[in-house]
């Protein structure tokens, strides 16, 4: 897949609103990782029970952060959230 200019939360809209499988989980996953919350307007976007559910994958990040250590602002532990992701929302 090519990367694509596009926010992660358009992708992920866009991913299920068009069923392009291959966007929606790099884009929940990316949003995961970011250092900002999601916002309202984005939650309305995504659908609150997914924007809950990413909410709680980046907090899980904060926490290892925190607890390892290297809690750092600007220096995010990349960790990959897909298969948390997958079956929290039940994606195949």
């Amino acid at each position: 897949m090519s990367q694509l200019a596009i926010d992660p939360i358009e992708r992920a809209a866009l991913a299920n609103e068009y069923h392009i499988d291959e966007w929606l989980l790099p884009a929940l996953n990316e949003l995961a990782q970011r250092e900002e919350p999601i916002g309202i307007e984005e939650a309305r976007r995504l659908g609150w029970e997914t924007a809950l559910q990413i909410a709680a994958c980046a907090r899980k990040l904060y926490r290892v952060e925190r607890e390892g250590g290297i809690w750092t602002r600007g220096a995010r532990t990349q960790i990959d959230f897909t298969g948390r992701i997958r079956a929290i929302l039940d994606i195949p």
